[in-house]
């Protein structure tokens, strides 16, 4: 039952950040987007597990992983032609897709290899797209596998030191193009994980001034009150008199429309008499202007341009690596092991299969009639019976968990899938 998990998408190592913006999935949509894969002919289960440096879908599909018919859906979703995306997206079924959850959970497929944040991201796609019905109990399993192996990684190895941080890696990339902070004046906007790990490291190499502007006041002042006297909020709204005294700018925040324009800048740089600015740009879709680069006085860098940090970690922590990579195997082989010999498991997969092929066989039943309807109520038709079978399907597998957790698993899979024809 294995080759029914399927993963399509690309990442940092495949697509530059200019196509990887246009693919790119806000947190909060990731539940309504893998909604909507759901509901595509043959789609039971789905995650959308999009970050700075990858969009990934997972899914679970009782048929053989059609790639070109899913990239099409991307397409939709995001209104661009495919032909645009194609050359960079990457498929994996089966075990392949499983090994390669476990490996990106790890942070073992991040630019900063074995940062924290990949376990974090891949912990809130699925409970988002779980809140929203999209990630059933296989994918459930799946996942929670691939978290429980990434803690174990931090635990066991070097990898899970604070320093391999993209917010660490973000004052060493400063400090190598820039030259020392001493002295300099900071604004963070945002105020998430990467930004704190930033602005501790900020203070340690002595930045004199560090703003911080997050979209959520609340945050930004949390993280004011931790980094202490050398630090102030500034609103969202004064962004650009803040800018205007900033030696280095870093981007983190989740804002949903562009931060600095070139315009923005215009405004501003007759203030800054042309003095230097550095601007990091960690978000994706990007929020500055990559235009800003135009200018002989401002450096311009995104996430992609981690990458001079990030080969200079590999090669320092290059046995760690090693270590968390048989890690990783060792755990999905066991974890593989357990999954295909469950019988619970494979029942539950079973079962939504059988109902997907019930409901397809229903809809080509009824195709004649079907053909009457406009495309928007044909859709409206394929939704409906989808949420009917996800509903059918959810129901029972609550119930056989609850049941089988209190006896044998095995008798009562076996049961149930005598009574409906799944062997």
């Amino acid at each position: 039952m294995i080759h029914s998990i399927h993963m399509i998408g690309t990442s940092h190592q495949r697509a530059p950040v200019e196509v990887r913006e246009r693919l790119a999935v806000r947190l909060e949509k990731a539940g309504p987007v893998a909604r909507l894969l759901t509901e595509e002919a043959g789609i039971q289960e789905a995650v959308v597990l999009s970050t700075r440096q990858r969009s990934e879908f997972y899914f679970l599909r009782s048929e053989p992983a059609d790639g070109l018919a899913l990239d099409s859906f991307w397409g939709r979703a995001f209104g661009i032609e495919p032909a645009h995306f194609r050359p960079f997206l990457y498929c994996l079924s089966g075990e392949e897709a499983v090994r390669h959850l476990f490996r990106v959970a790890a942070g073992l497929n991040s630019l900063i290899v074995g940062e924290s944040l990949a376990r974090q991201s891949a912990a809130e796609a699925f409970s988002q797209c779980a809140a929203h019905g999209a990630a059933g109990p296989t994918l459930q399993r799946v996942f929670e596998g691939a978290l429980q192996c990434a803690r174990r990684v931090s635990r066991e190895t070097r990898l899970g030191r604070r320093n391999l941080s993209v917010g660490h890696a973000v004052v060493e990339l400063i400090e190598k193009i820039f030259g020392s902070l001493d002295g300099r004046t900071v604004v963070l906007l945002g105020a998430d994980q990467t930004c704190q790990s930033a602005a501790r490291d900020l203070q340690r190499v002595a930045a004199e001034r560090i703003y911080v502007a997050g979209a959520e006041e609340r945050e930004a002042k949390d993280l004011v009150h931790k980094l202490g006297n050398n630090s102030a909020v500034v609103a969202w709204d004064n962004l650009r008199e803040a800018i205007s005294q900033a030696d280095v700018v870093i981007h983190a925040s989740d804002a949903e429309r562009p931060v600095l324009q070139r315009s923005d800048y215009e405004s501003i740089r007759a203030a800054r008499q042309k003095r230097p600015l550095f601007l990091l740009d960690l978000t994706v879709p990007r929020g500055i202007d990559p235009a800003l680069n135009g200018y002989g006085e401002v450096f311009l860098y995104n996430v992609d341009d981690m990458a001079i940090i990030s080969s200079a970690y590999s090669r320092l922590y290059e046995s760690e690596i090693s270590v968390a990579e048989a890690l990783v195997r060792a755990e999905a082989d066991q974890f593989l092991h357990r999954f295909q010999e469950d019988p619970l498991s494979n029942t539950l997969l079973a079962l939504e299969e059988q109902l997907e092929r019930i409901r397809q066989e229903q809809l080509a039943k009824n195709r004649t009639t079907l053909r009457n309807l406009t495309t928007e109520q044909r859709q409206d038709v394929e939704r409906l019976t989808s949420a009917i079978t996800r509903k059918i399907f959810h129901e029972v597998a609550h119930e056989l968990k609850q049941t089988g957790s209190d006896g044998d698993s095995g008798k009562l899979s076996e049961a149930v899938s005598l009574v409906l024809g799944l062997l």
